[in-house]
């Protein structure tokens, strides 16, 4: 049998092989060895500042450091940083290496941008490295920085705006580079979204090193949940905060002591209210890239400085989002509800995990 890795998958298709191996006798066997790998994965998620229970946590994990497997057969995509003091460099300069990085394909470069402050911030690091023009960007609903957009973007560089409804379906990341900041949260000392409220940190730093290890590699890949194709080129994924020199970057700065930690799923979290100490705070975290946007724009463009509510909260306002794409194999096949059931799920699992289950047989 020809196993399949995984680079990205769903609820869906964890409740696809679910439903397989809970409610067929002939899959009991795999039971507790399937039980202990998810109990793995729920420390290793919960150590990362989630609650495993809350409906919106994601469940996908992944060794990028390629020590441990756990439920499924996976790939990691993304080259591995180790946590390691680096040759000290600028933020400024590893933002800007970082865009030349995601540029080097020589391909257009999706880039889903909100005019947020990471979006800002990556925004002008392709401009600062004359790269604008090697750009599509993607807008869900209003800008956030309309001065941004108006003065920046707008007559100036390729764009497309949807509803924010639609904005996982104009992606192409079979042909396109597909790049985010979906990650820059997690990299820059952020504990979680609302997936997490309640949940307690003891150790920040090592919160952190958990979680970039296994559980921010995939976040970017919800930028093309909508895909309408068969087929992804995985090396068109690129997500802006992974790569190498702001990874090296960020762990410097973790060394150094420099990372200032936050929780926007804190409850007492007043967005908008810039009387509020957590609010207060923020402005605190990010400075590197706080003071990168502020000398690149030389006080000329006002942007958005106040932090707006998370993601997960501006869903709210719309019905719950469906996804075509239900995960995406490292051959970059593109697995959907509509052509999950063709697939053998014992493919899916680790393969480990079953020679295990059935090796009395």
């Amino acid at each position: 049998m020809e196993f399949i890795n995984l680079v990205t998958w769903n609820k869906s298709l964890i409740n696809f092989i679910k439903n397989e191996i809970y409610h067929k006798p002939q899959y009991s066997s795999l039971l507790p060895f399937w039980e202990e790998k998810v109990k793995k994965e729920n420390e290793i998620i919960k150590k990362s500042g989630y609650d495993i229970n809350h409906q919106h946590c994601s469940h996908i994990v992944v060794d990028r450091a390629g020590k441990e497997k756990f439920t499924l057969n996976t790939k990691n995509i993304i080259k591995w940083v180790p946590f390691q003091e680096y040759p000290q460099t600028s933020f400024r300069d590893a933002i800007i290496e970082s865009a030349q990085n995601i540029a080097s394909k020589g391909k257009t470069i999706d880039f889903l941008w909100s005019g947020g402050l990471d979006s800002v911030a990556g925004l002008l690091a392709f401009i600062e490295a004359g790269l604008d023009k090697q750009l599509h960007i993607i807008i869900g609903g209003a800008p956030e920085s309309p001065e941004i957009f108006n003065k920046l973007i707008k007559d100036k560089i390729d764009y497309t705006i949807v509803p924010r409804t639609k904005l996982t379906h104009i992606a192409r990341p079979d042909v396109r580079v597909l790049t985010t900041m979906s990650e820059m949260d997690a990299m820059f000392g952020n504990k979680s979204t609302m997936a997490g409220r309640g949940v307690v940190v003891d150790n920040w730093p090592d919160m952190w090193k958990i979680k970039r290890q296994h559980f921010v590699h995939h976040q970017s890949w919800r930028g093309c949940s909508n895909f309408q194709g068969d087929k992804v080129d995985i090396d068109n994924y690129m997500p802006f905060a992974l790569q190498e020199p702001l990874e090296k970057w960020m762990c410097n700065h973790v060394i150094n002591n420099e990372m200032i930690y936050y929780d926007v799923s804190d409850k007492n979290w007043e967005f908008g209210n810039p009387d509020n100490p957590l609010e207060k705070h923020y402005k605190k975290c990010k400075k590197p890239m706080r003071d990168f946007i502020d000398k690149t724009l030389k006080g000329k463009i006002p942007y958005l400085k106040e932090k707006m509510p998370s993601g997960i909260q501006e869903w709210k306002k719309y019905k719950k989002p469906t996804y075509r794409v239900v995960g995406i194999t490292d051959k970059g096949n593109v697995i959907t509800k509509e052509n999950i059931y063709d697939y053998n799920f014992l493919k899916f699992i680790n393969v480990d995990l079953l020679k295990e289950a059935y090796s009395g047989r």
